[in-house]
């Protein structure tokens, strides 16, 4: 079997003889990796520590705040108490809240390299506190109690346009 004249790749490719000629490396499965000429200048695919989302900072206190947040259900603490039990929340959904918020602060944190991750995970969190929003209207619920949903909801929705959305 004949390959025509040699080609040049990266130094990966690059055989041991002298000659000066790169040969291509032998793949896993048997067949030749053909290595692109620039294949040497790419960055490695590892951690590099760069964020990818454009305002990390708005994204960070989201995080943060979700992780309070999740803290703060776990007990969950009185005045959570009070306005779950006057939105008639069940107890089934009680013992969620902090796993859920928990996993979207994981879920952002990730965004901040993965951007698609965290643009997922927004979309969750608008779910998320359109059904809180929609309980505390079931229950009747005043709109000051049901202020602080549409708030974060409304610093959800900013995270994701200002620092989410724009890296996917």
């Amino acid at each position: 079997m004949t390959f025509g004249a040699p080609r040049r790749y990266g130094s990966a490719g690059r055989s041991a003889d002298d000659s000066g000629r790169v040969r291509p490396i032998l793949c896993g499965t048997g067949g030749i990796c053909h290595l692109s000429p620039d294949y040497a200048k790419r960055p490695s695919p590892g951690f590099t520590g760069d964020v990818d989302v454009d305002a990390p900072a708005l994204a960070i206190a989201l995080i943060v705040f979700q992780l309070l947040d999740a803290i703060a259900c776990i007990g969950p603490v009185s005045f959570i108490r009070k306005s779950l039990d006057q939105i008639n929340c069940p107890e089934s959904i009680r013992k969620l809240l902090p796993f859920v918020k928990f996993d979207s602060a994981v879920g952002l944190a990730i965004g901040l390299w993965v951007p698609w991750v965290g643009a997922a995970t927004i979309v969750a969190l608008i779910a998320y506190f359109c059904v809180a929003i929609w309980f505390h209207i079931r229950a009747r619920d005043t709109i000051a109690n049901s202020l602080g949903a549409m708030i974060v909801m409304g610093f959800v929705i900013l995270v994701g346009v200002v620092s989410y959305f724009p890296a996917v």
